[in-house]
């Protein structure tokens, strides 16, 4: 049944894919400066540029899109280039997904820009840069998923009976014509080069782990 509802939506509502629209759809990394005291926090923005011809609708960072659970993924890679090899997780996370809600979806016009964890608490935290060095920080972002059911959460769907759950049926129509506007695009932002030195009071503060997923992986000659 989810695939035959994935071919009647792009029947009906062909999704805003072609090689020309992904190009001109942009994700760009900045940040306030490049270097950081240890524990704090970088000010690192997202900002995915809709340079297309046409009005396009693009998705908040959901709940799960994180740890690419559900649609849109949505996630930041950390490499710490003066460390060993390390892979660091979220320290906790829940076990449902809040269902994705008509206003997750945002109408980026011709020229504007997106923030897709502008409302999300998936972001970087003091802890993701646990010690000195220097960071290569770059950020994902992919909506190349034509079915809606693995956007939805899982409050959205009816496992057990193979349905849409009964609560969210009549906003489904809604959620499909603006699904229909979303391009199916794999975005890499640029990398940047975030240095961590140290200073008398530096401290981190880790806990912020527990909302993020974040990988820390070095280069042995970084």
């Amino acid at each position: 049944m989810m695939h035959n509802i994935c071919i009647i939506l792009i029947l009906l509502f062909p999704p805003i894919s072609s090689l020309g629209q992904k190009s001109k759809i942009f994700c760009t990394l900045t940040s306030e400066k490049t270097v950081y005291c240890l524990g704090e926090l970088p000010k690192i923005s997202v900002n995915i540029k809709n340079a297309t011809d046409s009005v396009i609708e693009l998705v908040k960072s959901l709940d799960g899109s994180t740890f690419n659970l559900r649609y849109p993924y949505a996630y930041f890679k950390i490499e710490n280039m003066t460390d060993s090899l390390q892979e660091h997780k979220s320290l906790e996370l829940c076990g449902n997904t809040n269902p994705i809600r008509l206003t997750d979806f945002v109408k980026v016009m011709q020229g504007d820009s997106f923030d897709p964890l502008k409302d999300s608490f998936d972001k970087l935290y003091p802890g993701n840069f646990p010690k000195r060095g220097k960071y290569k920080v770059t950020f994902y972002y992919s909506t190349n998923e034509c079915d809606l059911l693995k956007w939805m959460g899982d409050e959205g769907y009816d496992y057990s009976k193979n349905e849409i759950a009964a609560p969210k049926k009549a906003a489904y129509e809604q959620l499909l014509r603006l699904f229909a506007k979303v391009p199916r695009v794999e975005l890499i932002s640029n990398t940047l080069i975030i240095t961590i030195k140290l200073n008398k009071t530096s401290t981190v503060n880790s806990g912020g782990l527990i909302f993020s997923y974040f990988y820390l992986t070095s280069s042995p000659n970084g």
